[in-house]
C-alpha cells in the first residue's frame, strides 16, 4: 500500500486534521475485526486483485497465491483481520 502512495498513518492523524479545520471535541475510535467472516472476502477480493503485482514483484509465485486461495476457500484461515477502521 506504501507504493501505492497510500497514507498508512492517516487515521492515527486524522483527529488531529480535523482539529487543524477548527473542529471542536474531536474523538476517536478503531475498530480492528477478527474472525468476522467479511475478513475472508475481503482477503480473497485483495488477493485477487493484487496478485499480479505480486508474482511480478517476486513476493509471491502463483503456486503460493492459488494455495492461499484455497485455503481461504476451504475455511482453513479461520483468524484473519482486516486492516483497523478508525472514525472521527
Amino acid at each position: 500500500m506504501a507504493h501505492r502512495q497510500a497514507d498508512l498513518g492517516y487515521g492515527r492523524t486524522l483527529p488531529r486534521l480535523l482539529r487543524a479545520e477548527g473542529l471542536a471535541e474531536v474523538g476517536a475510535e478503531g475498530f480492528f475485526p477478527i474472525t468476522d467472516p467479511a475478513c475472508t472476502v475481503l482477503e480473497r477480493a485483495t488477493v485477487e486483485q493484487v496478485a499480479d503485482r505480486l508474482i511480478a514483484a517476486g513476493l509471491a509465485t502463483r503456486e503460493e497465491i492459488d494455495e492461499h486461495l484455497a485455503n481461504l476457500a476451504a475455511g482453513r484461515l479461520p483468524d484473519l483481520a482486516t486492516s483497523p477502521l478508525i472514525s472521527a
